[in-house]
């Protein structure tokens, strides 16, 4: 700063003098200030939002038009982390959270400001202990037993009730019902054995008479005495033969009898056992039933049943009218039972005729499927399978056959029609199967290209 002058000519020759005085404005002191925030927030410094920390600064001009800098220091506060809290409770009571009493489990949340005033979320968890069934339990005594309950000896039938905490720490009822079995009676039974044998008394043969006690436990657990009174009689010996068919049974002195063989029974009398028979059973085996079926086919519309006769058997379709025929022709479709008879036991065979259905070839149907089919019968119809007419192409795409529950039977694809894949026996895994109803699917393609899907159920009868 100061006064400076300098002599100059001015236009005319004559001295000019010009003075300039210099003033220095004092120096400028730059400025500060920090600003904190809380994480997440922002702040509007010299124009722009800010979130993170870090010194900010811009050059101004003050009012002498000098240049002055202000700084910005902004801190953030670390980032707040929820805090949370598990309280759990009995069914049935509360616990203060937030200023409210809280009965029911959930989550309850609520927002405070910390030290640095920043919003910070703590969470209480409220759990609910199941509400607490009360548990119960009997217990049976005998008449003049005792037993210990809740520190005490008890002898006398009744309710006790005593409440405890449970691992929880809530309460829990406990009662025990104390019955009490009624004063056992001392029971006494009687048996008569034939002279010479002998009888299981107590774990020991007795081959006499006599009188044998001892105590057991009853089906209470109670001490019983049982008291068995052994009387000796005389034996009678007799015998007798019946016939048995195969697969019956036969009810010979109240006694049923399954199978052929040699039996020995006692027959009681007024004295309790004075009659052993001796009884043989022959069983009677019926011939086997040994047929052909033949059904409907275009030739004639009825079908006929061939038998191979046994001796001493005669046969019938209407259970009435028997006779030695070995062939039963112009058979219409319905279902019919065959019986035999052979030394007067029976024996009954059901097969069905099946109505012949020839497969259109101009018609809009292409494909017939049989609806039931017997494997016993022989003929056509022992074989369920799918008849084409010539609208099907030269591709089955898939055709399966499946039980009730789903399990495949029967499973082709890309197959001829006339493959002997689509030709089913009734049997799975060498094995025959159920009489019942079958469930099948059947894919293909036209000739003129159109895929096809169609499917059914099946009768299976044997």
């Amino acid at each position: 700063a100061g006064l400076y002058s300098h002599t100059f000519q001015n236009a005319n020759g004559c001295d000019s003098i010009h003075s300039v005085t210099v003033n220095v404005f004092p120096e400028v002191i730059p400025t500060q200030e920090s600003i904190s925030i809380c994480a997440g927030e922002s702040v509007l410094i010299f124009g722009q939002n800010i979130s993170s920390a870090g010194l900010y600064s811009q050059t101004f001009q003050n009012a002498n038009g000098c240049d002055s800098i202000h700084s910005v220091t902004v801190n953030v506060f670390p980032e707040v982390i929820p805090t949370q809290e598990n309280i759990s409770i009995c069914a049935g009571e509360s616990v203060l959270v937030f200023g409210q009493n809280i009965s029911s489990a959930g989550l309850h949340s609520q927002t405070f400001q910390n030290a640095n005033g920043c919003d910070s979320i703590h969470s209480v968890i409220l759990n609910v202990f199941p509400e607490v069934v009360p548990t119960q339990e009997n217990i049976s005594i005998c008449a003049g037993e005792s037993v210990l309950f809740f520190g005490q000896n008890i002898s006398s039938a009744g309710l006790y009730s005593q409440t405890f905490q449970n691992a929880n720490g809530c309460d829990s009822t406990h009662s025990i019902t104390v019955n009490v079995f009624p004063e056992v009676i001392p029971t006494q039974e009687s048996f008569n054995i034939c002279e010479g044998d002998s009888i299981l008394v107590f774990g020991q043969l007795v081959g006499s008479g006599g009188v044998f006690s001892r105590l057991f436990q009853n089906i209470n657990g109670c001490d019983s005495l049982h008291t068995i009174q052994v009387q000796s009689v005389p034996l009678l010996e007799r015998s007798d033969s019946l016939r048995l068919c195969a697969g019956d049974s036969l009810f010979w002195k109240n006694n049923w009898y399954h199978q052929a063989g040699m039996y020995t029974l006692y027959s009681n009398s007024i004295t309790a056992c004075d009659t052993l028979w001796r009884l043989h059973v022959q069983e009677i085996i019926l011939p086997p039933l040994t047929f052909s079926l033949r059904q409907p086919d275009a030739n004639d519309s009825t079908g006929a049943l061939s038998l191979a006769l046994s001796p001493a058997s005669a046969y019938s379709l209407d259970g009435v009218n028997f006779s030695r025929d070995s062939l039963y022709p112009g058979l219409l479709p319905g279902a019919y039972v065959l019986s035999q008879q052979y030394e007067g036991c029976a024996d009954t065979l059901h097969f069905q005729i099946f109505p012949f259905r020839e497969i259109p070839q101009n018609d809009a149907e292409t494909v017939y499927v049989p609806n039931v089919f017997a494997p016993d019968s022989g003929g056509d119809n022992a074989v369920f399978q799918p008849y084409f007419s010539n609208k099907v192409g030269n591709n089955i795409s898939r055709f399966r056959i499946y039980d009730r529950w789903g399990e495949i039977l029967l499973d082709c694809r890309d197959v001829p029609p006339q493959s002997d894949c689509l030709r089913w026996d009734g049997r799975f895994r060498a094995r025959q199967c159920l009489p019942g109803v079958y469930i099948w699917l059947l894919e293909w393609t036209q000739t003129d290209g159109t895929p096809v899907f169609k499917s059914g159920t099946l009768t299976l009868i044997r």
